[in-house]
């Protein structure tokens, strides 16, 4: 036997990305050192993570502090290390124009607290939360 859907709520399928997107999300070359690859990891706010972008912002990768927990204890190998060789070459992306029921289905397949967003050629455009998502819900 198998159960009916749940239904979702009318706002996650009318309310589109664009809405609850942020404008601000980092970006970094492929060949930034590690070194300065951390210094802007660690001062951004808890749960942002860095892009890997083309001059153009075309998105490579994003590169996730956690993810880089096997990668700080190698010392002696460190000033060898640029962005491209740590970044997670095919982070989940959304575009502006989905709405928030698919952007909901793809935050319970992954971990991470933000998502990227790019346009129809791959640029990043910003980074939507699930908080974001959550707090237009409780309104």
């Amino acid at each position: 036997m198998r159960l009916p859907a749940m239904p979702r709520p009318h706002w996650l399928r009318s309310t589109s990305v664009a809405a609850l997107m942020s404008e601000d999300a980092a970006c970094v070359s492929p060949t930034t050192p590690f070194q300065e690859l951390m210094k802007q990891l660690l001062a951004l706010p808890r749960g942002h993570d860095l892009y890997v972008c083309t001059p153009d912002r075309e998105l490579l990768g994003a590169v996730v502090l956690d993810d880089l927990k096997g990668t700080i204890p190698d010392a002696a190998n460190l000033s060898m290390i640029l962005a491209a060789d740590v970044m997670d070459r095919r982070p989940p992306v959304i575009t502006a124009s989905m709405s928030l029921a698919e952007v909901a289905a793809r935050f319970a397949n992954t971990d991470l607290e933000r998502l990227p967003v790019v346009d129809q050629r791959n640029r990043l455009l910003g980074s939507i939360s699930i908080r974001a998502i959550l707090r237009r819900g409780a309104f």
